[in-house]
């Protein structure tokens, strides 16, 4: 089981430590969104999405075994153990089940007054059952969160002495014995509905491991087109798709509003629509825009020439994170502008929409939309020929224009990359949703357009 296709939803919790470690393990110390840790000699570093990811040097032991340090959260002093454990649970992603889970246990910090939170995680997966260790410590106003992901129990044993390193600037443990605290200490549950059944608003139950997706890709393109009226060029830019499925075949085009409950096989059929790709372990190879590409597993970046008349730039995409049980807050809006301009008239057609949200589950969306135009003829006092049967040209500066405004409001839901919307008077909307790798607090995407913030 890769750890690379479970550290999207990390949250697993740890119980007492208290066993020092000896002295002669010491190295140097580093610290990454809000967690001071100890990176053991020959163990490597791969920052994915948001987080950042440890693996040990022993390649098959890499894919059982892994170690990231994930987006932190917010919480008061004495709410923190109830929200920790919120946090976690709504990490678990719709295509996993939560078979177990420990009670939040403290521990001192040697560097804090407040103590370290730790939990403890058994997920059906899949790939299989994955136990999971949760770490969070304390912060001004937030946690950082370091994990530790397995597969095989024997593993933690095997790395103690470095997996214990990884937490010993903050917290003096031997991770061994806490792991062993804690698995005895889970409590056999499952996770809500929504989550562990996969259920959504709108669609079918799904039952775990039946996601048909790998993986999700975006690109943002900028290329120079011809105006859609009248003269000259304009830049746009849009975003691409590459949605890796499970069933050796890459689909290019956009994801469906619940990205896991498509007819991709028929999808498929239509010409260009997906490619087939080898899978060699290490990496998928396939080609896209007659651009051959590799694509290691698991990678966040990878980086193309470009692949369309007038674009500016390498073509760059990015791997699309996981996102459930998501709060947002602030404005998102996208603006709209067409040049409609010709020999006879100069104007556009212009809009914006914006998304409000709120922490609560609430929402608003307002929108606005114009048209404007003015005419570029001659005079009225203009002389036509006796007899002429064509219209006379227009009066010079004359103008129209028009606009409308819209406001709706309701609450909202993110699961399994869908942005469910209910409206006031009971409506029901979804959108495929994420938010764009790399600026995650800034843009987001609905409907697979950008929203900046």
């Amino acid at each position: 089981m890769n750890p690379l296709r479970l550290l999207t939803a990390l949250c697993f919790p740890l119980f007492f430590l208290s066993a020092v470690l000896p002295a002669p393990f010491v190295y140097a110390q580093n610290e990454y969104q809000l967690v001071k840790y100890s990176l053991p000699s020959g163990w490597t570093s791969q920052d994915i999405s948001d987080a950042r990811y440890f693996f040990p040097e022993n390649a098959r032991d890499k894919k059982n075994l892994a170690v990231a340090i994930i987006p932190s959260f917010k919480s008061k002093d004495n709410k923190a153990p109830e929200q920790f454990e919120q946090y976690l649970k709504a990490r678990i992603r719709s295509d996993e089940t939560l078979l177990g889970m420990s009670e939040i246990k403290q521990h001192p910090s040697s560097c804090s007054d407040q103590k370290i939170l730790m939990a403890f995680l058994k997920v059906q997966t899949a790939a299989g059952v994955a136990d999971r260790i949760y770490f969070a410590f304390p912060a001004e106003g937030k946690w950082g969160v370091l994990a530790i992901v397995n597969s095989q129990e024997n593993l933690i044993q095997k790395y103690n002495k470095e997996l214990s390193q990884f937490v010993s600037p903050c917290l003096k443990t031997d991770l061994w014995s806490t792991y062993s605290a804690l698995s005895k200490n889970i409590k056999n549950q499952t996770a809500p509905a929504a989550v562990q059944t996969g259920r959504t608003a709108t669609g079918p139950v799904t039952a775990p491991g039946a996601n048909p997706i790998r993986a999700m890709y975006v690109a943002n393109i900028m290329r120079m087109v011809p105006n859609t009226y009248g003269f000259g060029y304009t830049y746009r830019n849009f975003n691409t798709f590459w949605v890796i499925l499970n069933n050796g075949k890459v689909y290019f085009g956009p994801p469906p509003p619940n990205p896991s409950d498509f007819d991709y096989e028929s999808a498929c059929r239509k010409e260009d629509a997906c490619a087939t790709y080898t899978d060699k372990g290490s990496s998928i190879v396939f080609t896209w825009k007659n651009i051959p590409v590799s694509l290691p597993d698991g990678s966040s970046i990878i980086k193309l020439k470009p692949a369309y008349s007038g674009q500016t730039g390498q073509t760059i995409f990015k791997k699309i994170a996981a996102e459930n049980n998501l709060r947002l807050e602030g404005a998102f809006s996208r603006k709209t502008f067409v040049d409609i301009s010709s020999s006879v008239t100069s104007g556009n057609v212009s809009g914006e929409t914006v998304f409000v949200f709120s922490r609560d589950g609430r929402f608003s969306i307002y929108g606005f939309s114009g048209f404007s135009a003015t005419s570029k003829g001659t005079p009225m006092g203009s002389v036509q020929s006796p007899g002429a049967i064509t219209p006379p040209p227009p009066p010079a500066n004359v103008n129209v224009g028009r606009s409308s405004e819209n406001f709706r409001y309701g609450t909202y839901e993110i699961r399994n990359n869908q942005l469910i919307l209910t409206f006031s008077d009971g409506k029901r909307e979804q959108y495929f949703f994420f938010r764009y790798p790399g600026e995650e607090n800034s843009v987001i995407a609905i409907g697979g357009v950008n929203y900046i913030k």
